[in-house]
């Protein structure tokens, strides 16, 4: 494998802080048209993840945030009629977070628009250059992965 230069490691690391700022701010632009937070939308795509309701605390620990954060979070998709609360048939001390109709068709109107700009982005990547640019970006995960493991 070839060796890069201390100054091939500084371009790359400031592409990737351009490219991860530009797509951040990119999203959040998109999240707005659809009257969401980033943390709004995460939430729903996880309660999507798990299927017919997820706990509280569960939203919480895989969003890195406290119990509190959280249920503010949740109280304000539940306002916006987004998502519901119910009890765990198998523990009424746990209150599960469902999406409601509403809640389900925003998510997928969001990451519908969300394709678009990842298609739009990548307009000017033959089909080739697309999967090499895969290719190479599932080394560098795996490796980032590894390390953080």
């Amino acid at each position: 494998m070839k060796q890069l230069h201390s100054d091939d490691y500084e371009v790359i690391e400031h592409a990737f802080q351009r490219l991860m700022w530009a797509g951040q701010k990119q999203f959040g632009v998109l999240l707005a048209e659809h009257d969401l937070t980033l943390p709004q939308f995460l939430v729903l795509a996880s309660i999507h993840k798990h299927g017919m309701g997820c706990p509280v605390g569960t939203l919480a620990k895989e969003m890195f945030q406290s119990f509190p954060t959280m249920t503010g979070i949740v109280n304000r998709l539940k306002k916006s009629r987004l998502v519901e609360r119910g009890d765990d048939p198998k523990d009424r001390r746990k209150v599960m977070i469902s999406l409601t109709l509403e809640g389900q068709q925003l998510l997928n109107r969001a990451k519908t628009s969300r394709r678009k700009q990842m298609i739009d982005a990548l307009s000017g990547f033959s089909a080739q250059d697309r999967r090499e640019f895969l290719r190479l970006l599932t080394i560098i995960l795996a490796t980032l992965e590894k390390e953080n493991a």
